[in-house]
C-alpha cells in the first residue's frame, strides 16, 4: 500500500502544473489608481456567471476601497439595456445608451463607474489512454485535454470609454494513472484563467503595462 502511494504521489508531483497559456489584451494604462469607487462585473451569458464571479472576487482581493456590486443588481436596474442580447458590445453604442436620461439615472443611482463584461467557456476532450486488467486489478493510465478561454472587456462609465479588452487561454491535461484505483489529477484551467484575468485588470488599473501578447508553458 505505502509503495502504490509513494508511486502515485510521484505520478502527481511529475504531471501538477502541466499547462500551456497565451495571453493578449489592448487594456489602456490608467494614471489615476483611485479614480474608481464602484464597480461591477457583468457576464455576458447565464453560463459566464462562474467567470464573473471569480474575476469580481479576484477584483476585491486587490482592490479594497472599490466597492463591488453584483452583476445580477446592476442588469435588473438596468433591465433591459444591459441583458444578454441588448448589452451595448461597442462604445458607441453604450456612448448612445448613456445618453439616455432613464439609462444615466439608473447607472448613477447605483454610482457604478467602472463595468467590466466577462465571456468564457471551457471544453475537454475525451479520455484516451490504455487500461488493464479487471476489477480492483485495473492498471493504467488516462488523459483528457482541458481548455478554458477568458474574454473581458473594461468600460470607463465616468468617460463614456472603453478602457480596453483582455483575451487568456489556459489549456492542460487532466492525468488518471490508474493502479487498483483511479487517481484524478486535474487541470484548473479555469482558476488559472480567472486569476490571470484579475491579474490584468488591476495592473492597468493600477497603472501597470499590460499591453502585450504572452505566451507560456507551465
Amino acid at each position: 500500500m505505502k509503495r502504490t502511494l509513494l508511486f502515485l504521489s510521484m505520478i502527481s508531483i511529475l504531471f501538477w502544473g502541466c499547462m500551456k497559456s497565451q495571453t493578449k489584451d489592448s487594456l489602456t494604462v490608467q494614471t489615476h489608481e483611485n479614480q474608481f469607487s464602484v464597480a461591477t462585473v457583468l457576464s455576458i451569458d447565464v453560463e459566464d456567471n462562474y467567470f464573473a464571479e471569480c474575476v469580481q472576487r479576484g477584483l476585491k482581493k486587490d482592490f479594497s476601497k472599490i466597492t463591488f456590486i453584483s452583476g445580477d443588481r446592476f442588469r435588473e436596474a438596468l433591465y433591459p439595456w444591459f441583458e444578454p442580447r441588448t448589452a451595448p458590445k461597442e462604445i458607441s453604442k453604450l456612448s448612445a445608451l448613456l445618453s439616455k436620461p432613464l439609462v444615466r439615472e439608473q447607472i448613477e443611482a447605483l454610482g457604478v463607474e467602472l463595468l467590466i463584461y466577462v465571456h468564457g467557456d471551457t471544453s475537454q476532450s475525451n479520455y484516451d489512454g490504455i487500461l488493464v486488467g479487471s476489477g480492483p486489478y485495473v492498471a493504467g493510465y488516462l488523459a483528457s485535454e482541458r481548455k478554458t478561454n477568458m474574454w473581458a472587456t473594461v468600460w470607463n462609465l465616468k468617460e463614456k470609454s472603453r478602457i480596453g479588452d483582455t483575451e487568456v487561454n489556459f489549456q492542460g491535461t487532466v492525468h488518471v494513472p490508474w493502479l487498483g484505483i483511479p487517481i484524478l489529477i486535474p487541470a484548473f484551467t479555469e482558476s488559472s484563467a480567472c486569476s490571470e484575468t484579475v491579474k490584468r485588470i488591476s495592473n492597468s488599473l493600477t497603472g501597470k503595462d499590460s499591453h502585450k501578447e504572452k505566451s507560456d508553458n507551465r
